[in-house]
């Protein structure tokens, strides 16, 4: 949800430690109204703090962005956006920070840059949100899980599935609810685990192309799904036979053309 406000100076809104308490690193990125005036061509008001962004840059990361600026004329010509309802100010601070090259990613604002992020359709942040799940994070088991169902986070999944080695493990891992309200890869996932902590070997799917399917003792090539690999099979002669690799059609008006 976005509104519009009216231009009013106050001073400069810099990052410090103390303005993200947050964070345990301090940033490098300012974008308050102290940047060279060159640097942005528009204003994003978030929990009363004003960002200073160039809109051209935030609209190669985001389609929902590049539709505010450049395809909704009443709003791309308001002096300052004010996006509401959407997360924290200082969520807000480490998208762009990604964006534009940064990282201070932290467990206490790790969910609300993947909010938004799924919310605008930004890969970036999307992508080192879930690379810091992977390797930084300090959260729980559990709780990764739970993100990683939450914001569809395939690799993050398939992390967490590949520690459990035990019942407990994954007791640990799941929370408690449903398995059916589970996405159908988490399902899949739970299923294929809790076999291989039983004892319970199957064999791993395999895409079989049509020379191994043609082959299988099972392979029946009445079926009506029946697709021959050879293109100059013509199933309509009533002299053929797909039984000898040499066949020969008896027919001399027969023409592969």
């Amino acid at each position: 949800m976005v509104s519009s406000s009216s231009s009013s100076k106050r001073p400069a809104n810099q990052m410090t430690d103390s303005d993200e308490t947050t964070s345990s690193k301090k940033s490098c990125f300012d974008f308050s109204e102290s940047i060279d005036s060159e640097l942005y061509d528009g204003i994003l008001e978030v929990e009363g703090r004003r960002f200073y962004i160039d809109k051209k840059h935030l609209a190669r990361h985001s389609e929902y962005f590049k539709n505010l600026f450049f395809k909704n004329y009443a709003d791309s010509k308001k002096e300052i956006i004010r996006l509401e309802d959407v997360v924290p100010a200082d969520a807000f601070q480490h998208f762009l920070e990604l964006i534009s090259g940064g990282n201070r990613l932290n467990d206490d604002v790790i969910e609300g840059v993947l909010r938004i992020s799924q919310m605008w359709f930004a890969e970036v942040p999307l992508e080192k949100a879930e690379e810091y799940l992977l390797k930084n994070s300090k959260l729980a088991r559990m709780e990764k899980f739970m993100i990683a169902e939450k914001y569809n986070l395939s690799d993050l999944k398939v992390s967490l599935f590949a520690t459990v080695q035990t019942t407990d493990d994954l007791e640990s891992l799941l929370p408690n609810q449903d398995v059916s309200q589970f996405q159908p890869d988490t399902i899949l996932l739970i299923a294929k685990k809790a076999l291989k902590v039983a004892g319970i070997d199957r064999p791993a799917a395999k895409e079989k192309d049509d020379e191994l399917r043609y082959r299988s003792p099972a392979y029946n090539n009445f079926s009506p799904s029946y697709a021959p690999a050879s293109p100059l099979y013509v199933p309509t002669s009533p002299t053929y036979s797909n039984l000898s690799p040499s066949y020969v059609p008896v027919s001399p008006t027969y023409s592969y053309t």
